[in-house]
C-alpha cells in the first residue's frame, strides 16, 4: 500500500482533526456563554428594555455578516496556495475586512442616528457600531489562524474574552448599569480580543503589515464578493426555510413547529463545516501537490454524510416525538414527528458542502457559485409548488429538492467528475442504509431500531471505509492515546 497516495498524510490528518476541534471548541464556548448570557440579560433586564437591546443587536448583525464577504474562505485558499508571500495575503485582507468594518459601522451608525427618535437608541447604535469594528477584527484574527492551522490561538482568545464579557455584564447589571453600559461592555469585550490577537497575528506573522495599495485589493474584492455570495446562497439552503415560509400563506403558527425540527440540523451540520473550514488549507496543498487526497477527503466525507444522516433520521424517526414531549412539552408534538425527516436532509447539504470546499481548494469560484444558485433556485421553486398543498412536509421536500440539485451540479461541474468514486462514495454506503431502513421498517420496535443501527454501524467499518481510511483511524487513536499519557 502506497501510503503517500492511498490516504491523507498523517501530518494532514492531524492538522485537520486539531484545528476543526479548536475552531468548534471555540464556537461552542461562545454558544453556551451566550446562552447563559441571554437567559440572565432576559430575568434582569425586564421585557421592555430586553426588547431595545435586542432590537439593537437584530440591526447590528445583519451589518457584521456584510464585513465577512468571503474574506475567511479566500484567506485560506491563497495562503495554503503559497505560504511564502502568505503575509502579504494578510496584509491585503486586514486592510480589506477592516475597510468593510469601518464602512458597515459609519452606516449603522448613521441610520441610528437618522430613524430614531429616542436619545438612548441612538447612542445604543453608536456602542454598537464601535463593537462591530471590533468583532470584525476578532473574527478576521480567526480566519488567519485558520489558514495558517494554528486554531488554538482563536480557541484561547474565545475561551478568555467570552466569559469575560459575561462576568462584567452581570456586574453591570447587579450595580443598576442600563442597557448601554452593557453595550459599552460588549464592544470593549471585543476590542480587546481583536486586540490581542493582532498582537498574536504580529507574532506569528512577522512581516504582517498595513497594505495601503489598492490595486492588490481591488484584486481580492471580486473574489471575496463571489465567495461570500456563494456562502449567503448556501446559508440560505440550510435556514432559509424558516424564514421563507415565515411570509408563506397558511403556514400559520406550525412554521415554530418545522423551525424546532431544523435546530438539530443546524447543529449537527455546524459541526461538519467547522471541520471543512480548518480542513481547507490542507486541501489547497493537495490540489496543488495533485496527489488525488483532496478527492479522497471528499470522498470520505460523502460516505459519512450518508451514514451519519441516516443514523440521525432513523433516531429522529424512532425517538423524535418522545424526545421533543420530554423536552419541551406536548404543544411541539408535530416537531417531533419532523424530526425523523428533517434529519435526512444532513446527507445532500454535507454532501454538497465538502464539494464546495473541493471547489474552493482548486479555486473554482465562478461554478461554486453557479452550483449555489441552482440549489436556491430549485428550493424556491419547488417551495412555491409544494409548501402551500404540503405543509411542513412540502417545506422539507423543498429544501431536499435544492440541496440535492447543489451536490449534484456540483459533481456534474467538476473538471474531472470520474476522480470521484460514486460506486464507493455513494452507492456501497447507499445499500447499507436501505438495508438498515428495511430491518427498521418490517419490525418497527426497539430490536428493530437496535438491529438498524447495528447494520449502519457494522457496513461503516467492513464496506464503508477503505483500508487506508482504517489505518487513518487507528493512526489517530494511537495519537490521541499517546497525548493523553504525556498529560
Amino acid at each position: 500500500m502506497n501510503k503517500q497516495v492511498d490516504n491523507i498524510s498523517r501530518n494532514g490528518i492531524r492538522s485537520i482533526f486539531q484545528n476543526s476541534a479548536f475552531l468548534m471548541g471555540g464556537r461552542w464556548i461562545n454558544m453556551l456563554v451566550r446562552m447563559f448570557y441571554i437567559v440572565i440579560l432576559a430575568r434582569l433586564l425586564g421585557a421592555e428594555l430586553y426588547g431595545i437591546y435586542n432590537y439593537g443587536i437584530s440591526i447590528y448583525m445583519p451589518f457584521f455578516v456584510l464585513t465577512s464577504i468571503g474574506i475567511g474562505q479566500l484567506l485560506s485558499n491563497l495562503v495554503a496556495s503559497d505560504k511564502t508571500s502568505g503575509h502579504d495575503i494578510v496584509s491585503q485582507t486586514f486592510t480589506l475586512r477592516l475597510i468593510a468594518g469601518i464602512l458597515s459601522a459609519i452606516s449603522m451608525t448613521t441610520i441610528g442616528w437618522l430613524t430614531e427618535e429616542i436619545f438612548q437608541t441612538k447612542v445604543l447604535f453608536l456602542f454598537f457600531s464601535i463593537a462591530l469594528i471590533g468583532r470584525t477584527l476578532a473574527i478576521w484574527v480567526q480566519e488567519v489562524f485558520t489558514a495558517y492551522e494554528i486554531n488554538q490561538h482563536s480557541f484561547h482568545l474565545q475561551l478568555i474574552f467570552r466569559p469575560i464579557e459575561c462576568l462584567l455584564a452581570l456586574i453591570v447589571l447587579v450595580k443598576g448599569g442600563s442597557i448601554l453600559a452593557l453595550a459599552l461592555v460588549h464592544a470593549i469585550s471585543w476590542w480587546l480580543q481583536a486586540l490581542s490577537g493582532l498582537k498574536l497575528v504580529r507574532k506569528n506573522i512577522p512581516k504582517f503589515y498595513f497594505s495601503h495599495k489598492l490595486k492588490h485589493i481591488s484584486y481580492l474584492l471580486p473574489k471575496c464578493l463571489i465567495i461570500g455570495l456563494t456562502g449567503m446562497l448556501i446559508n440560505w439552503m440550510n435556514q432559509g426555510a424558516i424564514t421563507f415560509t415565515r411570509y408563506m400563506e397558511g403556514m400559520g403558527n406550525s412554521l415554530g413547529q418545522f423551525a424546532l425540527a431544523m435546530q438539530g440540523v443546524l447543529l449537527l451540520s455546524s459541526i461538519i463545516i467547522s471541520f471543512n473550514d480548518a480542513a481547507l488549507p490542507v486541501l489547497t496543498q493537495s490540489v496543488h501537490r495533485q496527489d488525488g487526497k483532496d478527492i479522497i477527503y471528499v470522498e470520505t466525507q460523502m460516505r459519512l454524510a450518508i451514514f451519519l444522516g441516516a443514523i440521525s433520521g432513523l433516531t429522529g424517526m424512532f425517538f423524535g416525538t418522545w424526545l421533543v414531549n420530554l423536552l419541551f412539552g406536548p404543544k411541539y408534538l408535530e416537531a417531533g414527528q419532523l424530526l425523523g425527516f428533517t434529519m435526512w436532509l444532513l446527507i445532500p447539504f454535507l454532501w454538497g458542502n465538502a464539494l464546495n470546499a473541493l471547489y474552493l481548494a482548486r479555486s473554482h469560484y465562478q461554478e461554486a457559485l453557479l452550483c449555489a444558485f441552482l440549489g436556491i433556485l430549485s428550493f424556491l421553486t419547488s417551495l412555491l409548488c409544494f409548501a402551500a398543498h404540503l405543509g411542513n412536509m412540502g417545506v422539507i421536500l423543498s429544501s431536499a429538492a435544492g440541496m440535492i440539485v447543489w451536490s449534484v451540479s456540483l459533481i456534474i461541474m467538476m473538471t474531472h467528475p470520474k476522480n470521484i468514486d460514486l460506486k464507493f462514495a455513494v452507492l456501497q454506503p447507499s445499500i447499507i442504509v436501505i438495508i438498515s431502513l428495511s430491518v427498521y421498517f418490517i419490525f418497527y420496535n426497539y430490536l428493530a431500531f437496535l438491529l438498524s443501527m447495528i447494520v449502519i454501524i457494522s457496513g461503516v467499518y467492513l464496506f464503508g471505509l477503505s483500508t487506508s481510511e482504517k489505518d487513518t483511524i487507528k493512526m489517530l487513536y494511537s495519537f490521541y492515546y499517546s497525548k493523553k499519557e504525556k498529560r
